[in-house]
């Protein structure tokens, strides 16, 4: 995955500029807080 990342991220800021960024990374912050509101869930039930 890191491999694929890395070799597309230049390809994609090459295209699309620092957009090519955000591709990247909002899905990545999105799965973090969802990940993050997850776990605050759990602490809440224990």
């Amino acid at each position: 995955m890191n491999i694929a990342i890395s070799f597309g991220l230049v390809y994609l800021t090459e295209y699309f500029g620092h957009f090519g960024l955000q591709i990247i990374l909002l899905p990545i912050i999105i799965a973090f807080a969802l990940g993050l509101h997850y776990f605050w869930q759990l602490e809440e039930v224990a």
